[in-house]
């Protein structure tokens, strides 16, 4: 082979490799889907709805009313018209905690906090308790007495006002009339007057004056103003107060309301001439009766928190002192009163009231 034969056939250009083809993969014809309608999304059953449990159904409150009384405990008597609250049941229940002056809180029954078909009367029970005395001074110049001290007497929690004597308010230093309220412990209240005034002496029992001349009557002590009318000379009045004047030591005799007159020109009687002799009267008689029964027994004091009352006699005099919850008491006799009461004497010979007292079941 020739050289140009061999150049030739190395140039002479070769027919290009076709790549090979992969193997065709057979197609399957998919349904036609149909167009969904506007605001219309496909559903899947993973989208189903979830099956719901049916609720129970609901109860409404059923209305509750409650009567509220408010009671003397021992008298068992309204102290107040009932208080009646409307609620739902179940709704809390807020009370109207009135207060009594004079009387404190013992105990409730059925008390609840909640409306409740179960209770339809609450009843609150209230004790009188007597307070401490008050003591009311009148001094006049350099502290002396102008008048007997009074003593005040009330029930806890009672206000009191007290005034000045009342022919001495213009000379009262401070307010004439001063107030408080009763309490368990003692009080004291002071009224202080100026010079010149009045000091108050005491009576006997009955005490009478003869004017001997007609005499002018004032409306008070010191006064300079006489009332229209006069008494007739030698007429006999009964005397209720006596005072003096501390500087020109005039005695003013009170006859009674404002009725006052001065000692001038009067005589003095134990009694009035003029009318008959006193007669005596009987001693009222008790009207109920008592069905006493000799009963020798150990008991229990279960009273009010205040402490037990004791008495002199059943419905006789109080005593000063209480008994205490939780004390142990002999008893002597029991009484059955026609008034329903029933009481118990005790061994030192006071009475106590039957609901106060527990005694031991019998076994």
């Amino acid at each position: 082979m020739s050289l140009l034969s061999l150049i030739g056939r190395l140039l002479k250009p070769r027919p290009r490799k076709q790549p090979r083809q992969p193997a065709a993969t057979p197609t399957v014809a998919k349904a036609a889907v149909p167009a969904s309608k506007p605001n219309e999304s496909a559903k899947s059953p993973a989208a189903a709805t979830p099956h719901r449990v049916p609720r129970a159904p609901v109860v409404p409150a059923q209305p509750v009313r409650v009567t509220v009384r408010f009671i003397d405990q021992a008298t068992n008597s309204p102290l107040h018209e009932p208080d009646v609250i409307n609620g739902l049941e179940g709704a809390p229940l807020q009370l109207n905690w009135r207060h009594f002056p004079g009387r404190l809180f013992t105990r409730a029954e059925n008390f609840t906090d909640t409306f409740t078909a179960a209770t339809s009367t609450i009843t609150l029970f209230y004790q009188e308790v007597l307070a401490a005395p008050v003591s009311v001074y009148h001094r006049g110049s350099a502290g002396r007495l102008l008048a007997p001290p009074e003593l005040i007497y009330g029930t806890v929690d009672m206000a009191f006002t007290v005034s000045a004597l009342p022919d001495r308010t213009d000379d009262v230093i401070g307010a004439p009339s001063q107030q408080g309220v009763f309490s368990t412990a003692a009080q004291t209240v002071h009224f202080n007057y100026k010079e010149a005034g009045i000091e108050h002496g005491s009576l006997p029992e009955a005490a009478y004056v003869e004017v001997t001349v007609n005499k002018q009557v004032f409306a008070r002590a010191r006064s300079h103003d006489a009332l229209a009318a006069f008494l007739p000379e030698g007429t006999v009045w009964q005397v209720f107060g006596l005072v003096r004047e501390e500087v020109t030591h005039q005695v003013w005799l009170n006859l009674g309301g404002s009725q006052w007159i001065t000692a001038t020109h009067t005589r003095p009687h134990k009694q009035n001439p003029y009318l008959p002799a006193p007669t005596k009267l009987e001693t009222p008689q008790l009207s109920f009766t008592a069905d006493t029964a000799a009963l020798t027994a150990t008991a229990t004091v279960d009273g009010p928190s205040t402490g037990t009352r004791v008495w002199a006699a059943p419905y006789g005099q109080i005593q000063p002192e209480t008994l205490e919850n939780g004390l142990s008491v002999h008893t002597t006799a029991r009484l059955q009163l026609s008034d329903g009461s029933v009481w118990f004497q005790l061994d030192d010979g006071h009475y106590v009231q039957a609901s106060y007292l527990r005694f031991p079941e019998k076994k």
